[in-house]
């Protein structure tokens, strides 16, 4: 893990919940993993947010909305997820 935070939105009622790691595994091999899950999780995916090139994901599931960055630097697949969350 290279990066985690929590950031709280009051005014707005949203908590947004952050994360970046890198992996040895493929970009491809990550974008399907989390493309996979995110379907059998309930999230329905965006198609202008959803694209394997970009690496991108993006779904909502309720009120939550997830995004899912799969990228390659330095020959290394870095994963940026984010969460915004309605508080309760």
């Amino acid at each position: 893990i290279t990066e985690s935070f929590t950031a709280e939105y009051k005014a707005q009622g949203f908590v947004q919940y952050t994360i970046t790691y890198t992996t040895t595994k493929l970009k491809g091999e990550v974008w399907n993993m989390y493309k996979t899950f995110m379907t059998k999780v309930g999230y329905t995916l965006s198609k202008d947010g959803t694209n394997e090139v970009q690496g991108s994901l993006f779904g909502k599931k309720g009120t939550d909305e997830l995004s899912i960055l799969v990228v390659v630097q330095n020959k290394q697949t870095t994963v940026h997820i984010s969460v915004l969350q309605k508080m309760k």
